[in-house]
């Protein structure tokens, strides 16, 4: 991801662009979330998406039992 966001043109130019606008604000707060689910928890539905987007590329396939 960090490679991505590093390099990726469409990341840069958005990247770029906030921070020149955020140097305008007087008064900013920026907070980042993370939560962390058991594994039997979570779903994640990606529809007519490439097969790397976001946990797709690491994703197992489930078995039918």
């Amino acid at each position: 991801m960090e490679r991505w966001a590093e390099s990726h043109p469409t990341h840069l130019r958005i990247f770029v662009t906030f921070f020149r606008v955020v140097e305008q604000l007087e008064k900013l707060r920026l907070y980042h979330e993370v939560s962390v689910f058991d594994a039997g928890d979570q779903y994640y539905e990606y529809i007519n998406c490439h097969p790397a987007t976001g946990l797709l590329r690491d994703a197992a396939v489930p078995t039918s039992t």
